[in-house]
């Protein structure tokens, strides 16, 4: 999976998620303002509240859609600053895992689904062509043999420190004993009898 894209500090060029209020690095505040066409009439518009030109409520949501579809990397974007993507149509979906949080689906009919992973503090948009919840099938083939790879690797790898954890704690467990009873209960040196 290629890395999100991302906007950059004014000030020290820091990478920011779409619509972070202040840059982490430098402390430096920051104000959005999203232009696009209405998702509706096509009209340029700046995306907070109704269309001026239809009235159509202008959800973030779907102008972030339209912009996905035009890249092959996932857009950053911060979490507080935006609503809820079940507010917005999606549906929460099991994906693969890539340490998000969540998943989240819209089915864009004949064009596969949006698919936003939900991390701490951001989340991540992008396009998949074949839909996961239409297609579960052909959407494995087509986006989910390196996610499945990259997630198998990964559970491989947590699996294997899980277990050396567990390996090393049931040692502790089972030496601790012993050692509690061979150092309290050694029998004690009987005196020599003298004749």
């Amino acid at each position: 999976m290629t890395e999100p894209r991302a906007e950059t500090c004014v000030d020290c060029g820091e990478e920011l998620a779409l619509f972070q209020p202040v840059c982490k690095a430098c402390g430096t505040a920051h104000e959005w303002e999203y232009r696009a066409p209405c998702h509706n009439c096509g009209e340029q518009v700046t995306y907070d509240g109704d269309c001026p030109h239809c009235g159509t409520e202008l959800l973030i949501w779907r102008a972030l859609e339209a912009d996905a579809l035009g890249t092959d990397e996932p857009i950053s974007v911060w979490k507080e600053s935006v609503p809820r993507p079940t507010a917005a149509g999606y549906r929460v979906h099991l994906g693969s895992i890539h340490g998000q949080w969540v998943d989240y689906r819209r089915s864009m009919d004949e064009d596969g689904d949006m698919h936003i992973r939900s991390y701490h503090n951001r989340y991540e948009l992008h396009h998949d062509e074949v839909s996961a919840v239409d297609s579960p099938g052909r959407h494995l083939l087509r986006h989910g043999l390196p996610a499945a790879f990259e997630s198998g690797s990964e559970l491989t790898v947590r699996t294997g420190r899980a277990l050396a954890e567990s390996g090393r704690l049931l040692r502790r467990t089972v030496r601790s004993p012993y050692a509690w009873l061979s150092r309290n209960n050694e029998p004690k040196e009987k005196p020599e009898k003298t004749k």
